[in-house]
């Protein structure tokens, strides 16, 4: 494997990883905001929970929770944020995305030669 292509690797890893982080920052911004719309207690420790744990069950463990609080304030600076935090989330897996293939890419393409 030639140094172009451990470099593009490594180059791959850190997007991958710049987009896992990011996703999960901007995913705990939205359920925080979520949270304080729908009223419940503490947002702010709520925020993280979701980006915990690989399997997504905490994600899933507030989706079902969160039903059960119907949206109290629906300001459009609030409306605004979620959209804006929803089109960054989706950044954030594009770069992930990303990084996941240029790192497979450059691993399998020079057995291939």
């Amino acid at each position: 494997m030639g140094p172009v292509y451990i470099a593009a690797a490594v180059i791959g890893a850190a997007a991958a990883a710049v987009g896992g982080l990011f996703t999960a920052y901007q995913l705990c911004l939205l359920v925080q905001a979520d949270a304080k719309r729908r009223g419940l207690k503490r947002p702010r420790i709520r925020g993280p929970f979701p980006a915990s744990g690989g399997s997504g069950s905490g994600i899933l463990f507030y989706l079902v929770v969160h039903k059960k609080y119907p949206i109290l304030s629906r300001s459009a600076e609030q409306t605004r944020f979620m959209e804006r935090c929803k089109r960054n989330t989706g950044t954030g897996l594009a770069c992930l995305a990303a990084g996941i293939i240029l790192c497979v890419l450059c691993v399998f393409l020079p057995g291939l030669s």
